[in-house]
């Protein structure tokens, strides 16, 4: 690669300082020559800040930033997203440990004009020993190609992605109701093919105190919510976004009719929602590790209730 796009690793901290060593060297040992690392620590209590900030001190193209009250991950990804200057976007989650040559494979598959790449992890303990399988063995990794993939859920790993800078602006501001990496891999396939880089490189730390956000008060309320109500109303509130932010096209068109089968749950229209996932099943279903007859009964199953 004779000319080396700067990338912009976009770090969402939250109390992460027991981690935070282990990934921070990772990241700055990385062998692709031209990166940028925006920290943004979202009102951690643990020295997280004092951390990054001993980081900043000694690497240039380390910058950190304080918010003056709790976003939450999703919220603080796209506060990150809005101050990188990169032409590439990497998200960077606390407690994994990246490969030294992660950027470096990413970037050459993405110089091949892919909107968007993703790789394989590899799960490790709290340790960071390897725990013998791969995200790959979970969920079905492979190229996806509309947004039709991500109607119902999403199997990219935001630590695992690569994405042209248009990618990231055409998906701001980031919803609510859903991860970010769904939302960026759905608008990515507007832009061409995802491409699945069949390589683990990030260690994808398993461990008891997994944080995203650090606010509390949400979690509680989240939890004491109706769980069933709270997903009904996300999940309508999703595929009306994705039916008002899809492209003209038939992929539009397709979300548009779910989107009415969702809003109005008229027995015709449970038909034709049931009628309309079987029709694109391949699509829609190309995430979930599943056979023919399971994904036949996830079709069934759509007749009765909202996904």
């Amino acid at each position: 690669m004779t000319h080396a796009p700067l990338v912009s690793i976009i770090l969402a901290v939250y109390n992460g300082v027991r981690f935070l060593p282990a990934q921070l060297d990772s990241l700055l040992s990385q062998t692709y020559p031209n990166i940028e690392i925006i920290a943004i620590d979202d009102c951690s209590t643990d020295g997280s800040y004092d951390l990054l900030m001993s980081y900043k001190e000694r690497y240039a193209n380390f910058r950190v930033y304080e918010n003056e009250t709790n976003l939450g991950y999703i919220k603080n990804f796209e506060k990150g997203s809005r101050l990188a200057q990169g032409d590439y976007f990497a998200f960077c989650d606390q407690d994994d440990i990246w490969l030294t040559e992660k950027i470096a494979v990413m970037m050459e598959e993405m110089s091949k004009g892919y909107p968007m790449a993703f790789c394989d992890s590899e799960f490790v303990d709290f340790d960071g020993k390897s725990l013998g399988y791969r995200l790959s063995d979970k969920r079905n990794q492979q190229n996806f190609n509309t947004p039709l993939n991500f109607a119902i859920g999403n199997s990219i790993a935001g630590h695992a992605m690569i994405s042209k800078k248009e990618v990231i602006e055409r998906s701001l501001p980031f919803p609510d109701t859903m991860i970010h990496d769904r939302w960026i891999g759905f608008v990515a396939t507007f832009f061409g093919p995802i491409l699945f880089v069949d390589q683990p490189l990030v260690k994808y730390r398993q461990h008891d105190c997994n944080v995203n956000t650090g606010n509390k008060d949400a979690h509680k309320a989240r939890k004491k919510a109706d769980k069933k109500n709270r997903e009904i109303v996300e999940a309508r509130k999703n595929m009306q976004l994705f039916a008002e932010k899809c492209p003209e096209g038939k992929e539009k068109e397709v979300f548009e009719v779910l989107n009415r089968t969702y809003q109005h749950p008229s027995l015709v229209n449970r038909f034709v929602r049931m009628s309309t996932f079987f029709k694109y099943r391949e699509e829609v279903l190309a995430l979930k590790k599943y056979s023919g007859f399971r994904k036949f009964l996830f079709c069934i199953k759509t007749f009765f209730k909202v996904v």
